[in-house]
């Protein structure tokens, strides 16, 4: 399959639309570089007082209130654990989320000690310590009274834990007045830099307002340069996508946009002579699919045929005659396998049925050897037609075929047997009361 590749375009002319993007998205950088340097050095006073001022206390608030969560969360799990104290399971789970709380808060106490820069909040971090070391201890021994089988009800427990309960009440609401104190106190004095810091925010909108006038109509008057090629691109696509593979790209741009546009149209190009020939393979396809199916119902046809054959064959190498009336005679010619006996011994019981007969005349002068298999496939079908109340003669034993069956030790004296048909039919016609009296 032929197709064109896509030359590229002198590098030269490669930075076009690259150049017209960097000088335009680089003159707004300027601009807003410039808005950002007056920004900062208007805020730079603001953001350090800031700095000292509030990030202290509302640090120092945030911890305090996270010392409060994690109480109240201590006290949930408590009343968790002492709701299910029936259920060992439940107890064990809220025990252990417990505990977990109970670590949390640990830490988070830890942490307000750390950030604590007065002495007044390293003597709020101590009571906390001594509240919520008598309220563990508290809590602890009832655990272990439980644990024993002293305390086996929610009541029960909640009396234990009564007297203890005013630690952890006052570690929480002094937790949350802290926390609130700490709150009041970085407003206050956020409130006093936001005074300090509206001149600068005025300055800072002011000339922001500007770049972004000025930002908006460069941008719109760029996005208009720009999305002409991408629109006519576009609707070239479509186009190709709906099946229009003659659609082409009316552009003539020395920039990105006109070697894409190139690129499409030797695309379009390409994929209609790909679809061409696909079409011509596709037509070709079927005239060969058309001719295996012919081939495969000719063969069809030729094995219907063989088939019929086979049949034919079949029914003349097994042929039943009538020789007179209530006698049948089947001449056997060839070897005698397996699948001859049991076709042998089909024909013969149906032959039988169809017509009543009374004798059937086994010839089997054209048979060339009789071994074990054939003699007990001749003794079957002998003792199947009798009990269809009908006598089976063995005709045309030849003397090798005699010495044989003597050889291998066959009994058949419950078979007559004769040297011809003639002479079996012969004694066919003899009274009736011989034949009942061979029969027995």
């Amino acid at each position: 399959m032929h197709t064109n590749p896509i030359a590229p375009f002198p590098s030269r002319r490669n930075v076009g639309l690259r150049r017209q993007l960097v000088v335009a998205f680089g003159l707004l950088s300027l601009l807003m570089a410039v808005v950002a340097g007056i920004a900062l050095w208007g805020i730079a006073s603001v953001r350090a007082s800031a700095r000292q001022a509030v990030a202290v206390d509302g640090q120092l608030s945030r911890l305090a209130g996270d010392v409060a969560l994690q109480t109240l969360q201590s006290r949930r799990y408590e009343k968790d654990f002492f709701l299910n104290i029936s259920d060992s399971a439940a107890r064990t789970d809220y025990l252990a989320k417990w505990r977990s709380a109970h670590a949390a808060l640990d830490q988070a106490i830890a942490s307000f000690a750390a950030a604590a820069t007065t002495a007044d909040d390293q003597q709020q971090v101590a009571r906390w310590h001594d509240q919520e070391a008598r309220y563990d201890a508290a809590f602890e021994q009832i655990m272990r009274a439980v644990a024993r089988g002293d305390i086996t009800t929610s009541q029960a427990a909640n009396v234990a834990i009564t007297p203890f309960k005013e630690p952890i009440r006052v570690l929480t609401e002094s937790s949350v007045e802290v926390a609130a104190h700490k709150a009041a106190v970085a407003s206050a004095d956020e409130s006093t830099l936001e005074a300090i810091g509206s001149r600068t925010t005025w300055l800072v909108a002011m000339l922001a307002g500007v770049s972004i006038i000025i930002g908006v109509g460069w941008s719109l008057l760029f996005a208009m340069h720009l999305l002409r090629p991408v629109i006519a691109l576009q609707t070239a696509t479509r186009r190709v996508a709906g099946g229009d593979l003659a659609a082409r790209v009316d552009l003539v741009r020395d920039d990105e946009f006109g070697i894409l546009a190139r690129s499409f149209n030797q695309m379009a190009a390409t994929i209609g002579q790909q679809l061409a020939d696909q079409q011509r393979a596709n037509v070709d396809l079927q005239r060969l699919v058309n001719e295996v199916r012919a081939r495969a119902a000719e063969q069809d046809r030729l094995l219907a045929e063989n088939t019929q054959q086979r049949d034919a064959i079949r029914e003349l190498s097994v042929p039943v005659l009538p020789v007179q009336r209530g006698t049948l005679a089947m001449p056997l010619i060839g070897a005698l396998d397996s699948t001859r006996l049991l076709d042998l011994q089909e024909r013969a019981l149906q032959a039988i049925q169809r017509a009543s007969a009374r004798c059937l005349l086994l010839d089997i002068t054209g048979v060339p050897l009789v071994d074990t298999q054939v003699a007990k496939g001749l003794i079957g079908v002998v003792q199947a037609a009798r009990l269809l109340g009908t006598e089976v003669v063995l005709v045309g034993i030849r003397p090798e075929v005699a010495q044989t069956i003597v050889g291998l030790g066959l009994d058949l004296r419950e078979v007559r047997t004769y040297s011809d048909i003639q002479t079996a039919l012969d004694s066919s016609e003899r009274p009736a009361n011989r034949r009942a009296a061979a029969l027995r």
